[in-house]
Formats: C-alpha cells, sequence, structure tokens
C-alpha cells in the first residue's frame, strides 16, 4: 500500500512517528494551565459571598418584597407571595419532596 503523503510531509513525518512511538512506548503530555491572577477585590468578594450567602440571599429578597410593596401595593404583593408558596409547595410535592409531604399530611390531617 503506497502513502500518499507527497505533498504534506508534515503529516507523514508525524503520522510515522506516532505509529512508530504507539508501537514502543506510550507517551503522557501533561500541560501545566496559566495561573489565572485573581485581584484582591475579587477574592475578598468571593470569600464573603461564600461565608455570608444566606444574609445576601435574604437581602436581595427583603428588598425585593419593599419594591413590590411600594410599586404595586400591600395586597398585590401578598397575592404574590402567596401564589409563589403555593407553587413552591406543589413543585415540592410532584418531586416527592419527604419534608414537604409530611407537612402536608399534618395540616391536611386536621381538616
Amino acid at each position: 500500500m503506497k502513502n500518499n503523503y507527497g505533498n504534506f510531509p508534515d503529516y507523514q513525518n508525524n503520522y510515522e512517528t506516532s505509529q512508530e512511538e504507539a508501537n514502543n512506548e506510550k507517551i503522557v503530555v501533561i500541560e501545566k494551565g496559566k495561573e489565572k491572577e485573581v485581584s484582591v477585590l475579587k477574592r475578598r468578594l468571593k470569600d464573603s459571598v461564600k461565608f455570608h450567602w444566606n444574609e445576601l440571599k435574604y437581602t436581595l429578597l427583603g428588598l425585593i418584597i419593599a419594591i413590590l410593596f411600594l410599586t404595586i401595593g400591600f395586597f398585590r404583593t401578598l397575592l404574590i407571595i402567596l401564589f409563589y408558596l403555593i407553587g413552591n409547595i406543589y413543585g415540592k410535592y410532584k418531586d416527592g419532596d419527604p419534608k414537604t409531604l409530611f407537612l402536608l399530611e399534618k395540616f391536611f390531617s386536621k381538616y
């Protein structure tokens, strides 16, 4: 079988060399990735968010609720929160969350 590498000498050399090396031994190439430089401010922000995640999450939730109260009113905001909670509980029920199933059974056993 004749090789048709006449116009591509680099390909021929690499292919033949790789075939010879594959027969003789395995070559493992490990490249070290470039280390990313992280600014001090970015690192501190990540650490702060990491240790104060719940504080940040509930602060944003409170801010959103406050903006809703001011823009659309008290009762409309309560209706949105009520529908959100109903949707959340129904989603957990459909997922089979045992804690939610227990609470629903406990709630409906009274009635």
